[in-house]
């Protein structure tokens, strides 16, 4: 069974909302800490580590192109500031950046806010 995505308007729209499968080409996990390295003077070197945040996170979700999700999810990069994104995971805030078709694919790419869900 393929692996599900849900994104949704995050305030109330009726044509605002569509689960789908994804392709295993997509990118939906993973994240980095907020680090810096800084030489010193005497050879060595400072690392401020500011911690981790979903808030840096970029979700690159491919999925195949069926027109009815292509206009709910046209709809959603139009009209909407900010869309709820459901994984595995959990549920996130975020913004879509870009809604592209290519090759009979939907690719969207998703800047993360903040995860809602624990």
């Amino acid at each position: 069974m393929a692996e599900m995505v849900g994104i949704a308007a995050a305030m109330q729209d009726g044509n605002g909302g569509v689960t789908f499968p994804i392709l295993a080409e997509s990118r939906i996990l993973g994240g980095s800490r907020r680090v810096s390295r800084t030489q010193t003077l005497d050879g060595g070197c400072v690392i401020n580590d500011g911690g981790f945040s979903h808030g840096d996170r970029t979700l690159q979700i491919v999925t195949p192109y069926e027109e009815g999700r292509w206009n709910v999810l046209w709809n959603l990069t139009r009209n909407h500031a900010q869309v709820t994104v459901s994984t595995r995971e959990g549920l996130f805030l975020g913004t879509i950046e870009n809604l592209d078709e290519e090759d009979r694919k939907i690719r969207i790419r998703v800047l993360l806010k903040e995860k809602l869900s624990p």
